[in-house]
């Protein structure tokens, strides 16, 4: 049987120190500010003071002072604002050598590390009222120091902060803690390494730096929620027992593979999981968040046996960062408590786990790829939110969304859910339809058909909000049905059986530029209903439903794009040709510079037609083959020397005379496109012959 061991704040109180605990207030640290920089400096008596930032712009630190004086005095306020606290390095080597005594207004809370070391003359300096820890090295080397008066508020000196000098200090104030920059001192403390921080509040928290268990099975750690009487918010990673413990230890994956962590629990107090904290901890199977946290990049990512994580009643707020939950490919379940009021989810932070069910109570706003690849059957969000690019795609066993509050949807959210069947939405509001891109199998809207297949139109009651909402949707089920529909109609009304290649390729040409008018701007423009529900398009938009149009009247047909371009080549009788209605459409005219042209004549013209690919652009073209045909002829190339001179001139008068019969070519003759060898065409030849 598994041994189970609970580490809780019982445990930890046998092995901590002997601080007071209380909690202190005091200003946060400078360096916390230094990252900023200090654009305003006051300058006064060899002394340059600096404005504190982010709401501290009554608060100075002494930068630097380049006097000689044998007597120091640092003013308590300089222009209306308080000196606060004293920056390492602000001392220049003739100061350390000249001043003898030192007076510290108690407005000094802060010091950083050294601030004093190596003060060969100094004989005599007091503590500020206001300062609780004298950091490391603060007095070191500081040889002709005798004695100091220690307040009765101070709760730490580092054990080399009065190094080499003659001071005495007192035992229960002298700690081995090490001081670093923004935060006060770090020690072992149980099995964590902890740091203690001043909050933006001026309350200290504690930091657990790092986290060393013994190898044991099924640890089920409880984090305690104070630690020397301060609340524990943060945490950065853990780490399994070799029987070190140092500040210097670094973290390394494949140690956390041998900790075998089953559960934890984080306390109230807790805000901050830090980047990678629990990485690929494989035992770790249940989280529990008892307040408002944030989680930040990869913290959890890759815990393979991970089935669920809970947020208690008191959480308000959620932040999970990018890649949290990555690959934790046994998570199925995700608890918010109702009272939860907000949750932000990071880019790719599921993406690749057993989500099976969505259920959002709270405001939430969800990242790229939050949930891609997720088995997630369905999706409710029963208040406002926000997703991203990808959010949701390829979950091929989404069927059903539902949303009961404002949805405010990215590209391609919900895109290439192949399973999607309904959405349930307030039809009387808004949505980016774009959101379900590829998303074939949707066709009803709160339980019903949008579809109507008797009129070949969207039911009444949601076809204004298909129209306005869906208007550049791409492969979307129920816009699906309707393009389909609207072919069959379009080719059933122009074209006849009598008609030939050439004639079903010129009236449904004209049809769409007919019905067209060109607009490069909006998503709308871009796929296949464009032209159906918006009478505009760009070349995109010409050519798909050309493509459609062509393929419903029996003619082999292709979509090609080009340089920032697309048309088709369309196989009339027995060859293939270039068509580009987009250009064929120019100023409320039709014409056909552009049409039935060959693979030479593209590539002479270059720009845009310089090169070309077919390509599949969505499921209603699956039609078409991943070929390119080669056009090899241009019309009026009667007998295919790749030349149009006398020779097809003669050769197209016998086709007329009957003295030859017609072959394979006969469409080359058909220069004015009417679908007839006739005079007309021979009058177009003698054009193209007195060109050349």
């Amino acid at each position: 049987m598994k041994k189970h061991r609970i580490l809780t704040a019982i445990l930890l109180s046998m092995c901590m120190g002997a601080l007071p605990i209380q909690v202190l207030l005091c200003p946060m640290p400078v360096a916390a500010y230094q990252f900023l920089g200090y654009p305003e400096k006051i300058t006064y008596n060899d002394m340059i003071f600096a404005v504190l930032q982010n709401g501290r712009s009554n608060q100075l630190i002494l930068l630097d002072y380049s006097g000689n004086e044998e007597n120091l005095t640092i003013p308590e306020t300089v222009d209306g604002k308080t000196v606060t606290a004293i920056q390492r390095y602000t001392f220049s080597e003739t100061a350390k050598n000249t001043v003898k005594n030192v007076t510290l207004p108690d407005t000094i809370n802060y010091f950083e590390g050294g601030i004093f070391e190596d003060f060969t003359a100094l004989e005599s300096i007091n503590i500020p009222k206001s300062l609780r820890v004298i950091p490391s090295a603060t007095f070191m080397n500081c040889t002709n120091l005798k004695s100091v008066d220690f307040h009765d508020d101070i709760w730490a000196v580092s054990e080399n902060a009065f190094e080499n000098t003659s001071v005495t200090v007192p035992p229960e104030l002298k700690s081995d803690r090490n001081y670093k920059d923004s935060y006060l001192y770090t020690e072992k403390v149980g099995y964590f390494e902890v740091q203690i921080y001043p909050d933006e509040n001026d309350n200290y928290y504690v930091n657990l730096l790092k986290a060393q268990f013994p190898q044991e099975e099924s640890l089920n750690i409880i984090i305690p929620e104070t630690i020397k009487g301060f609340p524990v918010k943060s945490f950065n990673y853990v780490y399994h027992y070799d029987n070190s413990f140092s500040m210097s230890d670094n973290f390394s994956d494949s140690s956390l593979h041998r900790c075998d962590i089953e559960s934890i629990e984080f306390p109230k107090y807790m805000e901050k999981i830090n980047t990678q904290a629990f990485k690929n901890l494989d035992g770790l199977k249940r989280i529990t968040f008892n307040c408002s946290t944030e989680i930040e990049k990869s913290a959890f990512q890759s815990c393979k046996n991970l089935s669920k994580v809970i947020f208690g009643e008191e959480t308000e707020t959620v932040k999970i960062g990018k890649d949290v939950f990555k690959d934790c490919i046994s998570l199925e379940n995700l608890i918010i408590p109702e009272n939860c009021r907000k949750i932000e989810i990071g880019k790719s932070a599921f993406q690749n786990t057993q989500m099976k069910k969505i259920e959002m109570d709270c405001d939430c706003t969800i990242g790229i790829d939050s949930f891609a690849d997720c088995p997630i059957e369905s999706a409710t969000f029963n208040s406002n939110v926000t997703t991203s690019l990808d959010s949701f795609s390829e979950c091929e066993t989404l069927r059903e969304v539902t949303f009961n509050g404002n949805a405010d949807l990215s590209h391609n959210s919900f895109c290439e859910c192949n399973a999607l069947e309904n959405i349930n939405i307030d039809t009387s509001g808004k949505v980016f339809g774009n959101a379900f891109n590829g998303c074939e199998n949707l066709v009803s809207i709160n339980g019903e058909q949008a579809f109507d297949e008797k009129s070949g139109d969207f039911i009444p009651e949601y076809r204004d909000f298909i129209m306005q909402n869906f208007n550049g949707a791409d492969n979307v089920g129920f816009i699906n049905q309707y393009v389909q529909a609207q072919v069959k109609k379009i080719v059933s009304e122009n074209i006849t059986p009598d008609m030939n290649d050439m004639q079903k390729v010129r009236i449904l040409h004209d049809w769409v530029c007919a019905n067209t008018s060109y607009n490069p701007a909006g998503q709308e423009s871009h796929n296949d209903a464009a032209i159906l529900m918006n009478d505009t398009t760009v070349c995109e938009g010409y050519s798909r439903l050309c493509n459609l149009l062509y393929h419903e009247a029996g003619l082999e047909t292709y979509y090609v794009t080009g340089v920032n371009h697309a048309w088709n080549i369309v196989k009339i009788d027995n060859h293939y040709f270039h068509v580009d209605s987009t250009w064929d459409d120019s100023n409320d005219e039709i014409n056909y510079k552009w049409f039935c042209k060959s693979d030479s004549e593209m590539k002479n013209a270059g720009g845009n037609h310089a090169s070309w690919k077919t390509a599949v652009i969505s499921s209603l073209h699956d039609f078409q083959e991943n070929i390119s045909p080669e056009c090899n002829y241009q019309m009026g190339d009667m007998n295919t020397d790749n030349e149009i001179n006398i020779a097809d001139m003669v050769k197209l008068e016998k086709y007329i005379l009957n003295a030859e019969k017609p072959d394979d070519n006969l469409v080359l003759s058909d220069l004015n496109f009417d679908g007839i060898t006739d005079v007309f065409d021979v009058i177009e030849m003698r054009k193209i012959i007195i060109e050349k």
